[in-house]
Parts: structure tokens; sequence; C-alpha cells
């Protein structure tokens, strides 16, 4: 029993011996994990510790380690801005020399950017990315290269402002003492008060500039030293002589020339507006020439043009402005029909008027839109073959009576169209249609003085009469010649206008013309002198229609 006892007790002591031995296992192995754990924290912390350049980075094969942001800053403007900064490029040339200094364009390395550039090496991206940026500088480096900037378009502008102060310009030419352009407006004013009887051109002296192109050799030139950061010798340009320009006597000529102008007279006010210009005019283009050919001095006879129509004569002619009849036509009226009538009378008040050497008389213009508010009936027109109503039916005669008249005045026509149809208060070739919007018969009074249309349309006929003053020698008149002719048809229309079975003639039927219109001259004597053709004019056949009354179908009753 003793023995079995002694065995236990020394068996309890070796269990004790072997716990012990586990448990300090235990404890080095978490001492040793501690200590790897801060030295892994330790290293992926000294990233975001470090203030100063990492190891490794370098500018331009120069070692930055170690240096702080602002250090670098400095040490970059010393070793690249201060140095550069008092440098120039040179321009010479044969008048002198010009400097720009390279600060004037700010040529320079941006030490701001470039600082802040060299400390981020290494601090970009997570922890992990950190710690393989520094080790990658540590062991392997990293050499930024320091840029120099510059603002090209100062550069440029600087190059263009310095050589053209090089330049020398050649001497104005000067016309009767005046350097010409600068002093053109006071040759201008002796021109304007007629005290030029000649122009005595005298060109101008030379000078000498640089050329365009040589200023861009130099600009290029220069971007090919700051490329090289060469700056030790000059850049040399080039200038040449120039002569000046010959004077521009095209310019002078179209500044001081005066059209000639007839005094200007307004017939509704009966007086003078505007009074009459003397022209001024000289032979430019042979002076021009002679100066282009290297003659020195030149001189030019000026010529003033007289003006045909002057106030004074106008203010005595006006007494006589209206007193001839020049032209005259008469049509009948169809005081029957009262709507037609009425429009031929609305529309004939309405061209009373007087017309302007030159101006055009337009009979849409005059009469306006023809509306029932304006007053205007219903009466008949020509409409798709067919004489039907419509508003302002009849004021084709007091157009085509114009036309007639003015005719025989021999005034320009400048627009006019014959009608569908023959009409029966005109001859042939001697009507004028209009319809608002697109028919249009227009005139230009082409005589010197103004002429004055009267329209009356009294006791069953439309008569015109144009007034001026009569300077012709001979005597005018017209004559219809029907070349051909068309014949009408006659058909039956359907209506529900009158009884059953009967019929109506509803428009006689005429033919169809073609004619031509002749003016003949006459002389003093009534002998003929000239024959020409005014107009061919073709009209269509007018047809006859009859109606016949026909049952109107009923109206079906709308189902429910």
């Amino acid at each position: 029993m003793a023995q079995r006892k002694g065995n236990g007790k020394n068996k309890n002591r070796g269990g004790r011996k072997k716990k012990s031995g586990i448990s300090g296992s235990i404890i080095a192995l978490a001492v040793f994990l501690v200590v790897i754990a801060l030295g892994i924290t330790a290293v992926c912390w000294y990233p975001f510790s470090y203030d100063k350049v990492f190891t490794g980075v370098r500018l331009n094969g120069e070692n930055l380690s170690g240096m702080s942001k602002i250090d670098v800053e400095k040490y970059i403007d010393e070793q690249f801005n201060d140095t550069i900064q008092s440098k120039s490029i040179n321009f010479t040339c044969s008048t002198g020399k010009k400097t720009i200094p390279l600060k004037d364009f700010d040529y320079k390395v941006d030490s701001s950017e470039l600082s802040e550039k060299i400390f981020n090496e290494g601090r970009t991206g997570n922890a992990l990315d950190r710690f393989v940026n520094v080790y990658n500088l540590l062991f392997g480096g990293n050499d930024v290269s320091a840029t120099y900037t510059m603002d090209e378009e100062k550069l440029k502008l600087l190059i263009y402002s310095e050589l053209e102060k090089f330049n020398k310009d050649a001497s104005s030419p000067t016309v009767n003492g005046y350097n010409i352009p600068e002093q053109m407006d006071k040759l201008k004013s002796d021109f304007a008060n007629n005290k030029v009887d000649d122009l005595k051109i005298i060109a101008g002296e030379n000078g000498y500039s640089v050329t365009v192109s040589d200023i861009e050799n130099a600009y290029i030139d220069a971007l090919k030293r700051i490329e090289e950061t060469d700056f030790s010798s000059d850049i040399v340009v080039s200038f040449k002589f120039v002569e000046p320009e010959a004077a521009d006597i095209e310019n002078i000529y179209n500044e001081t020339k005066r059209d000639v102008k007839n005094a200007v007279f307004d017939y509704y006010e009966n007086k003078v507006v505007e009074n009459e210009v003397i022209g001024i005019s000289y032979d430019w283009q042979s002076a021009q020439e002679k100066l282009n050919e290297g003659v020195k001095f030149i001189e030019v006879k000026v010529e003033y043009n007289q003006p045909t129509v002057t106030a004074k004569y106008l203010e005595e002619k006006k007494k006589d402005f209206y007193k001839d009849v020049i032209g005259y036509h008469s049509s009948r009226v169809n005081t029957s029909d009262v709507p037609r009538t009425i429009n031929v009378k609305l529309s004939g008040e309405k061209c009373n008027l007087i017309i302007g050497p030159g101006e055009e008389f337009s009979y849409n213009s005059v009469v306006g839109q023809r509306t029932a508010a304006a007053g205007f009936q219903k009466a008949g027109v020509f409409i798709a073959n067919e004489i039907a109503e419509g508003i302002g039916g009849g004021i084709c005669q007091i157009s085509s009576t114009i036309y007639a008249a003015a005719l025989k005045a021999e005034m320009d026509i400048t627009e006019r169209y014959h009608h569908m149809f023959t009409v029966s208060y005109m001859p042939d070739g001697m009507d004028a249609t209009v319809s608002w919007g697109s028919l249009d018969f227009k005139f230009v009074n082409n005589r010197d003085f103004p002429i004055k249309i009267v329209t009356e349309v009294v006791n069953g006929y439309s008569n015109v009469t144009i007034y001026g003053i009569e300077d012709r020698d001979y005597e005018v008149k017209f004559e219809s010649k029907v070349i051909a002719t068309t014949p009408f048809v006659e058909r039956t229309v359907e209506t529900f206008d009158i009884p059953v079975g009967t019929t109506k003639k509803k428009q006689s039927g005429y033919i169809g013309k073609t004619v031509e219109l002749w003016k003949i001259v006459l002389d003093s004597e009534g002998k003929e002198i000239e024959r020409s053709r005014t107009s061919k004019d073709t009209y269509k056949p007018c047809d006859t229609i009859y109606q016949i009354g026909v049952e109107k179908p009923e109206t079906p009753t709308p189902t429910p």
C-alpha cells in the first residue's frame, strides 16, 4: 500500500512540469506575434507619419531624400528659376537691338507644382500601396524631371510688339499740300466749296519695315532657342527697305467726286425741296497709272459739271407743268348696271393724282384692295371661262382707260395684262385687266416734268386725261388688227334655280381673237412717218351658256 502511494505522488509531480513547459511556449509565441504586429504596424504607418521626401526620390539626378516640401520648392527656385529668369532673348538688326527677358513671358519651372509632385512620391493609394511605393523608392528610386513652361501667346505678342518698333513708316503722299489720307477731310472741304481747280499730287518717300514673314521666323527661332535653353547668341532679324504706297487716287476720287444732281421738286407741295448739285469729276485713272510708274509729281484737271435742272428753272417752270393734254381716252360706261357703275366711279375717284418724273404708277397701289368695307360692290367679273359676280367687278374699265391714255402720252408701260375675253368698252388690244395680289397695271412717267392724271366718270363715260408739258412735234394714234379668230361654242348646264324642264340663256357667246395693236406716228401735216407693233394679245372665245332646270334631289333623313 505504501509503495503504491509513493508512486502516485511521483506521477503528479511529472504532470505539473509538463503543463508549465507548454504555458511558456504559448507566452513566447504571443510575444513574438506582438513584436511582428508592431513591426508591421510601424512599417505601414511610416508612409503616413514621415513628413520629408522619401529616400530614393531625385530631381534631374539630384537626391532630394529627407528634404521638406518647403526646402524642395526653394531648391527648385534656386537651381532653375533664379538662374534662368535673369536671362533674355535678344534680337538684332541693322537698326538696333531689342531684348525680351524670359520672365516677361513667364518662362519658369512651376516650383510649387513640382515640389508638390516630388513630395507626393510614395504617398498615393491605400496603406499597402504606399508601403509598396516606399519599398520601390528605397530599392529602385525615381528621377523626376523639371520642365520649363511659358506663355507662348505672350511671347508671340512681345516679339511682334518689340520688332515692330524697328519700323519706320514711309512718308505719306500729299495732294494739294495735304497728307493723304490723314488730312482727307481738309481736301474734301476744299472740294465742297468748289475751290479746287486741279490736283497737285506728290508721291511719298521711302521707309523700311520688318515683314510679317521675318517676324514669324524670329518667333520660330526664339522657340527653338528656348527649347534648347540656348540664350548665348542674338537672333538676327532681317529688315527690308520699302517704297511708300502710291496715293490711292481712286479712293480720293470716291471721297471727293460729286454726282451732278438736278433740283428736286415736290409736285404735291408744288415747291422745290432740294437744290441742284454741281458735279465734280477728273481723270483719276490716268493719275494713278503715272504714280504706279514712279512719277513723283502729277497735276490733274478738275471738271465741274453743271446740272440741267436748277431750282430757279423749276420755280419759273412750275406754272406750265400741267398746261397741255398729252394723253386722253374715253370709254362708255353701262350705267344700267348700278353696282358695276359704283365700282367704276369709286376706282376712278382714286385715280386723280400727280406722278413725278421717273415715278411709277401702280393701279393696285392707288386703288387698294377691293373689299365691301372699302365700298366696292358685287358685279360681273371673268372667272373660269364664264362671267360671274365678284367684289369690285368693273374696276378694270378705269385701268383700261388709263392704259389707253398712257399709250397716247407715250409713257413707259412696265406691267400690263389683257383680259380673258374681249371687252366691249375698249378697242381690242387696249384693255388692261387687274387682280389684287397678282395682276397689276403699271407705267413710269418718262418725262422731265410731272404729269397729272384726271379721271372722271360722268354722263355715261369714263374720261381719263393726262396733263403735262407737250414737247412733241408729232401725233400718235393706235389701230387694232385682228389676225386670227376662234369660234365660240354653245353648252348647257343644269341648275336648280329655274323651274324643272325650262331653259334659260345665261350668257351670250362671242368669238375669241388674236389682236395686234399698232402705234402710228404722224407728222404735223398728218402724214404717217412711223409704225410699230405695241402688243399682240390672244383673247379666248366666250361660250354661249344655256341653263336647264332640273329637280333638286331630296336630302336623305338622318337615321337616328
